[in-house]
């Protein structure tokens, strides 16, 4: 799955879920909301800034050391915080551990990362399709690829990609997909009440899911063609 689609199978595995416990009986509905209510009134009066400080540290720590999860944290983001305030929390936590990935790469790591890129088969034959870009479109072209993030994190520290047009080109293309996740998650939070929910608002949040997750595509296929369209001369590879 690309990461749109495994937002929204995220989405509709999680309702599914709380049906299926409430149905049972094992965990009311009624019981789960209110624990989430109260926890999520913690982090936001209780934690105050420590509490964005917090899920921003810990996401940085996900993504550097490549653990797997990253994903759940822009959810739980997102149903915490809501849309915009989840957003930036995420957009930073993304963007600075990315830096400090790159940074790592060409410095204390350098020997070990181009090692790795070297061996890498998914980021070599990434190099070599792609050989007609290099700086800023060279990094959009592997944020926008299946690439792994952790691959793109550090594998292009081995290139001659600056620190700014890799910096540039994350931010622009992680910003689709963190605004999908993290409205994921407030929806996710949100849909605990869809019973209760009055018409109008049913259809105002089916109207924001398939505004968002259109949104999202557009600005993909919108980036990819920019990409498409701005060839430059190859990029040099230090791990090739």
């Amino acid at each position: 799955f690309n990461a749109m689609n495994k937002g929204v199978l995220f989405f509709a595995l999680f309702v599914a879920l709380i049906f299926g416990l409430n149905q049972s009986g094992l965990v009311t509905k009624d019981a789960l909301l209110e624990s989430l209510k109260t926890n999520k009134n913690w982090l936001r009066s209780e934690a105050g800034i420590l509490g964005y400080v917090a899920v921003i540290v810990v996401d940085i720590i996900f993504i550097m050391f490549c653990f797997p999860g990253s994903f759940f944290i822009e959810l739980f983001s997102g149903s915490v915080y809501g849309v915009f305030s989840g957003f930036l929390v995420i957009l930073v936590a993304k963007n600075v551990a990315a830096v400090l990935c790159f940074m790592l790469g060409k410095t204390l790591l350098k020997e070990y990362v181009a090692k790795l890129a070297a061996t890498n088969s998914l980021f070599k034959n990434f190099l070599r399709e792609t050989g007609g870009n290099s700086g800023l479109y060279l990094v959009l072209a592997g944020r926008l690829s299946p690439l792994p993030s952790y691959v793109c994190n550090y594998g292009f520290s081995t290139t001659d990609v600056s620190l700014g047009q890799y910096s540039l080109a994350t931010v622009i293309a992680g910003t689709p997909m963190i605004l999908q996740n993290v409205y994921m998650g407030s929806l996710a939070y949100d849909s605990l009440d869809f019973d209760t929910m009055s018409g109008d608002r049913r259809l105002s949040m089916a109207a924001m899911l398939v505004g968002t997750l259109g949104l999202a595509w557009w600005l993909q296929r919108f980036l990819r063609r920019i990409v498409a369209a701005h060839p430059t001369p190859g990029a040099k590879a230090k791990a090739s």
